[in-house]
């Protein structure tokens, strides 16, 4: 989680603040919700998935992270939002479940 969800969580958070102004900038916000995506699988990858919550949180990240993919197609940046922000309520019910504190 901290080496791929959380910088690209992150980095993408930013990113959708600052509001991509040119192609680059587009592909970089396309870069993270494609790794969130992945990562959705991942996490469901070699019976790692605990229960319930995990594992729809998981078809959640997938879902939301290619709907910012689908506003990233369209340049549409409110909508890429949106769906950011309906991504991360699904990780922080996970992260409620599971999170370890360190």
């Amino acid at each position: 989680m901290e080496g791929l969800v959380a910088p690209n969580c992150g980095g993408l958070k930013k990113d959708l603040e600052a509001g991509p102004a040119d192609k680059k900038a587009w592909d970089h916000v396309a870069m993270k919700a494609e790794l969130l995506n992945e990562a959705s699988y991942i996490l469901m990858a070699d019976g790692r998935c605990p229960d319930g919550v995990w594992a729809g949180a998981a078809k959640t990240l997938r879902q939301y992270s290619g709907e910012v993919l689908k506003a990233v197609q369209d340049k549409n940046a409110a909508q890429a939002k949106t769906a950011f922000a309906s991504m991360t309520k699904a990780c922080a019910a996970c992260h409620k479940a599971h999170r370890k504190e360190h």
